[in-house]
């Protein structure tokens, strides 16, 4: 039977490193020393939200006289615009459907909403919407 022996232990059978484990100890204090000093330095950022991420606006159409229309607040709620037409119909506008500010989209509340148009100028849009659907204003 053979045994081993370190060239760091005088004993046989052990194979013991007392100066890896120092230099092993070393590193990690230096790490941690490290890790403590970048994170004193980082600058650290907060931001706000206006709204809370769950705020759903609920509107009622406005007329025109002769056509329906929702207007995106300024806002922009990160919930959705709820809206509630005639008779207890309602809909709800996600918001990544909202149009781009200064231009509009016409909705259909019977379609779902990737199935709706694109947005494009409020001043076409406006004589193109059918009944039944909304102008909604970005």
């Amino acid at each position: 039977m053979r045994s081993t022996t370190s060239p760091h232990s005088d004993r046989p059978g052990r194979a013991a490193a007392p100066r890896t484990r120092g230099v092993k100890a070393a590193a990690a204090a230096a790490l941690v020393a490290l890790t403590l000093v970048l994170g004193a330095c980082a600058p650290s950022i907060r931001i706000e939200a206006e709204f809370p991420a769950t705020t759903v606006f609920t509107v009622r159409p406005q007329s025109s006289g002769v056509l329906l229309f929702v207007r995106v607040p300024a806002s922009r709620p990160s919930g959705g615009i709820h809206v509630e037409r005639s008779r207890g119909r309602t809909f709800h506008i996600p918001p990544g459907h909202y149009p781009p500010p200064g231009q509009c989209r016409v909705w259909n509340p019977d379609l779902p909403p990737g199935r709706q148009s694109k947005p494009g100028p409020c001043h076409r849009l406006e004589r193109r919407v059918p009944p039944g659907s909304i102008l909604i204003y970005g």
